[in-house]
């Protein structure tokens, strides 16, 4: 439950105070000043000094601003003039051990001069607050440290800036703008680019990674820079400024975001970051507003349209990461591509668009790209989903769960319930599967029994029955906590966060996404038994209304493995096909239930001999690697072809004043019909079929290889006519640009 602003009750230690300060034409210093004394950020930082015991001189504050800058006057990341004027107050109120925070809050790695310190130095930043007193700027991966994300945490999974974890006062500065992807963007945005890059973490989703710096490493200060703030259908990536004049302070980082996102005119919900944090961390219960959370004149925000489109296209996490790069206005001069196809893409793209002088027609254009590029990327998904899985992307997705609220009785209700469960099916006739179905309530009741032929002992020792749900089949990701163990190590309690692929698969033709569920765990050991009982407690993305079971290997008589399987499942349909109401139709229904159990039954006992056999048995590939494309890869080759094709067929080719000024790359020879032929590396002949390549020996062609191929072949021509290009770019970053 949030609680609403009460301003008739005076503040005591228990109220949580949050500023909004606005006042048009107002200084900087005029607008920082109200706000940190009205936030009380000043008796926060009197608070660590007691609590640390620290001499003021000596109290380590760290300050994370957002530097997600692409142009030098941008208003897109927090105005250096507002970071220097706090340091400057923390320092004339004898706090002078201060460090800056840096780190991106999105991967930029596809543009040079991103790296510790260049961006700080070219958007502004003085490095001395007052003049003639210097303040460090640390780099995320200089020195990344383990956050652990529970007591039973013993790994490095979450690795966060070392200045900001050894900070005594962490302070974020964000700024007040739009988003894209999450409709917002503020404080709980701006702490992403304290990961480090290197970590597992930073390849977990965006609200996910929120959630754990707040959780495990918050600020003790928010402000939002919100003096100018960039709004419209991506104030992130766009610069669009709007005067707002405001600056807004808490001790608690989703209050400030929270009245920030009022501010705009906003849900706070928008946001898939904020509404994580709010659905596991609240609000608190009692808290002030000092100042007004009416919304800012003339602010504009992303539609839902375009949001869920951007959302949506993240199911190709390749193309959403070459989308961001094309459509984003960089200075070129300051921020060069690395890439020469992306460069001539981008600018192609974003030559066009600036034709469309009408900025609803701009809105309607952009928002119709961002709907064509979701279609392309939930056809693919359904494709890999249902032919190619070894394109699916793995998932490293952690908890989300409080481990550390979690009581043992959790546990024991788990097993209570499960077994109460399973009795659902006595007197349950098999099918011609050997399977038993009933339904309750619009929960599928299921469960089947099969022999593997292998001495029972012999499996246990190498198949251990806490990793089944990892074992099933179509499970694409996810990560555990072990809260007990037994005398010999193996798993008694534990809670585990899985995701599996749309089921029944065909269902991600209607837009079906994964099935994200988290679970508690009870695990027991018997000379001829073992056996694991679970119980979701959680479904992140809402994808199942229960997802419960048991999983048991029992000693046959023969001395061989029984798997026995029982689970209790309700996942929600996409709209289209919930509205079909299948139900209504027993036998279709039955049928459908019993191929898709069938599939899951099979896969899963594959998947146990494979794990017994020692060989590998999980679907999908690791997630991609930062960055826009990967070398070889089929998105790579299809664009080399289309920007060669297109550009010739348009006429969009590089203008010859540009080939006279930079010299051109002259052909070995030039054939009977014209074609130009240039060097290239030698080697076998390559065909790329769903990203693997094999040597050719006459194999069939399909359409995908030799659409692939034709891209590859025409990119090598691409990349030598562009050498000339590259190299003069190159020598010009070299020289400081």
């Amino acid at each position: 439950m949030i609680a609403a602003a009460n301003p008739t009750v005076a503040p005591t230690d228990t109220v949580t105070r949050v500023a909004s300060i606005q006042q048009s034409g107002a200084s900087i210093d005029a607008l920082l000043d109200d706000a940190l004394a009205s936030s009380g950020v000043w008796d926060v930082l009197r608070q660590r000094r007691a609590a640390r015991r620290r001499r003021k001189r000596d109290l380590a504050i760290a300050i994370k601003p957002d530097l997600d800058f692409f142009a030098l006057d941008a208003h897109t990341g927090t105005d250096p003039a507002i970071v220097e004027a706090v340091i400057v107050r923390l320092r004339r109120n004898g706090y002078t051990n201060v460090v800056v925070c840096d780190g991106r809050n999105r991967p930029d790695a596809w543009l040079r001069n991103r790296d510790a310190l260049c961006v700080p130095d070219l958007v502004g930043y003085h490095f001395e607050a007052p003049a003639g007193e210097p303040y460090d700027i640390a780099w995320v991966d200089d020195d990344p440290k383990p956050v652990r994300m529970s007591s039973f945490d013993t790994g490095d999974a979450l690795r966060v800036h070392g200045a900001w974890v050894h900070a005594d006062v962490r302070i974020s500065i964000a700024k007040a703008k739009t988003d894209d992807t999450w409709g917002y963007a503020l404080t709980a945005a701006n702490l992403l680019g304290l990961v480090s890059p290197s970590c597992a973490a930073a390849r977990w989703d965006a609200p996910e990674r929120a959630l754990h710096l707040l959780r495990h490493a918050p600020p003790h200060a928010a402000i939002i820079d919100a003096v100018i703030g960039s709004h419209g259908r991506a104030g992130s990536r766009l610069s669009n400024p709007i005067a707002t004049d405001t600056i807004i302070a808490s001790p608690n980082a989703l209050l400030a975001d929270w009245i920030g996102a009022l501010k705009m005119g906003a849900d706070p919900f928008t946001s898939p970051l904020n509404a994580l944090a709010l659905e596991r961390l609240e609000l608190p219960l009692d808290w002030q507003l000092h100042g007004d959370a009416s919304a800012w004149t003339g602010w504009q925000n992303p539609s839902p349209t375009l949001v869920a489109s951007v959302q949506g296209r993240a199911r190709w996490p390749e193309l959403d990461a070459f989308a961001r790069a094309v459509l984003q206005p960089t200075d070129r001069e300051h921020f060069g591509f690395r890439d020469v196809i992306v460069d001539q893409i981008s600018s192609t793209v974003l030559s066009r668009l600036d034709r469309v002088t009408d900025a609803h027609m701009r809105d309607w254009v952009e928002t119709w790209m961002a709907g064509a590029l979701n279609v392309l990327a939930g056809a693919r998904y359904a494709f890999a989903t249902n032919v190619t899985k070894g394109d699916v992307v793995q998932s490293d997705a952690p908890v989300t769960l409080d481990v550390d609220a979690l009581k043992p009785s959790e546990f024991v209700k788990t097993t209570k319930l499960v077994g109460a469960q399973a009795r659902v099916l006595q007197g349950a006739p098999e099918d011609a599967r050997g399977f038993r179905f009933r339904t309750v309530d619009g929960h599928i009741h299921f469960s089947a029994s099969r022999a593997l032929p292998i001495a029972f002992d012999e499996f246990v020792d190498r198949v251990d029955v806490s990793a089944s749900i990892r074992h099933m089949n179509d499970y694409i990701g996810g990560s555990w906590v072990v809260l007990a163990a037994d005398k010999r190590g193996r798993a008694l309690r534990q809670v585990e966060r899985n995701l599996y692929l749309p089921q029944p698969n065909w269902t991600s033709v209607f837009a079906a996404g994964a099935i994200d569920v988290e679970k508690v765990e009870q695990m027991t050991y018997a000379p001829d038994r073992h056996e694991i009982r679970w119980r979701t407690v959680l479904s992140p993305n809402q994808s199942a209304d229960s997802d419960d079971g048991s999983v048991v290997f029992a000693r046959n008589g023969a001395g061989q493995v029984d798997v026995r399987i029982f689970a209790r499942q309700r996942f929600r349909l996409p709209t289209m096909l919930a509205a079909a109401r299948i139900d209504r139709w027993p036998s279709v229904h039955q049928e459908l239930a019993s191929d898709a159990y069938a599939r899951f039954v099979d896969g899963t006992l594959a998947n146990l001999r494979a794990a017994y056999e020692g060989r590998p048995f999980r679907i999908g590939a690791p997630s991609p690697a930062f960055g826009v494309m990967e070398e070889g890869s089929d998105l790579r080759a299809f664009l080399a072809g289309a920007i060669a094709l297109v550009s010739r067929v348009l006429g969009w080719a590089t203008p010859e004043s540009s080939t006279a000024r930079h010299g051109k790359v002259d052909p070995l020879f030039v054939d009977e019909l014209g074609f130009a032929h240039f060097s290239g590396p030698s080697g076998p002949i390559v065909v790329a079929n769903s990203g693997r390549t094999t040597t050719q020996t006459g194999g069939q062609l399909t359409p995908l290889t030799f659409l692939s191929e034709l891209g590859r072949a025409v990119g090598k021509d691409v990349a030598a006519f562009s050498a000339p290009f590259n190299a003069a770019a190159l020598h010009l970053q070299g020289t400081g640009s």
